[in-house]
């Protein structure tokens, strides 16, 4: 079946039981557009490939001791939230950095759902999510998050992570996106120290101001060697990473 005309959707359909001129008519589960099986033929729609980075909060904890030691769950003070989000749409030819950062009104409330939710309408449309670590980390807070605040999941988009691919194919002595950059010759990541993370989460703002930036900067860069990357992938296997 080819994409929907309406949202360029693929694979959610659900057949109507109308038959046109001996054609099925389906409807669209993402958007409700109803259209026949055959006609419009060879659309060709690009994957929407859509790269992010999140910041979270300090995990705040109660513990009898320092060093080395298991956290019961119960001694959990505050769990983390997300402070801000940069993303980029790689498939564009002139891609733009979309951020947000939670305020700091919301940070005393650890309240992160206005912050995200322009996010999860980007997750939604996306064909392919990208990042560094995306699989264990970022990926998985943000999911956790949106299900903590009742939302639905957004649409179920395929999972790219550099980091991954990375120690597949390579043997080097980091597989860190800042060792990349560095390698590649990009710039280098942005420093951020410990107390920038802590007064984030006493609500300064200039602290969070900084924080957005340097998500932005990692964005940018890491958009920039997952292309890079991306070519090496598919002149090795002669496949596309996104289709």
């Amino acid at each position: 079946m080819q994409n929907c005309r309406n949202c360029t959707k693929q694979n959610l359909w659900t057949s109507t039981g109308n038959t046109i001129k001996g054609k099925r008519e389906w409807k669209c589960r993402n958007c409700g557009n109803i259209q026949l099986e055959e006609p419009p033929q060879g659309l060709d729609i690009p994957a929407k490939v859509l790269y992010f980075d999140i910041e979270t909060a300090l995990v705040k904890a109660t513990v009898f001791d320092s060093g080395k030691q298991w956290v019961h769950w119960k001694n959990i003070e505050s769990e983390p939230f997300i402070l801000c989000w940069a993303a980029t749409w790689m498939h564009k030819k002139t891609p733009t950095i979309i951020s947000d950062c939670i305020t700091p009104a919301r940070v005393k409330k650890q309240d992160d759902r206005e912050v995200l939710k322009p996010l999860y309408d980007l997750m939604d449309a996306a064909d392919y999510i990208v990042g560094h670590n995306m699989r264990p980390f970022d990926w998985k807070m943000v999911s956790g998050r949106f299900y903590v605040h009742g939302w639905t999941a957004p649409h179920d988009a395929k999972i790219v992570d550099t980091l991954s691919l990375s120690r597949r194919r390579f043997r080097v002595i980091s597989h860190s996106l800042d060792a990349w950059l560095k390698r590649r010759h990009f710039d280098g990541k942005d420093k951020m120290e410990r107390e920038d993370w802590e007064r984030c989460i006493r609500g300064e703002q200039d602290a969070l101001n900084k924080m957005v930036r340097y998500c932005r900067d990692d964005v940018k860069r890491g958009s920039a060697w997952a292309r890079d990357f991306q070519r090496y992938v598919e002149q090795a296997t002669g496949k596309l990473l996104f289709k």
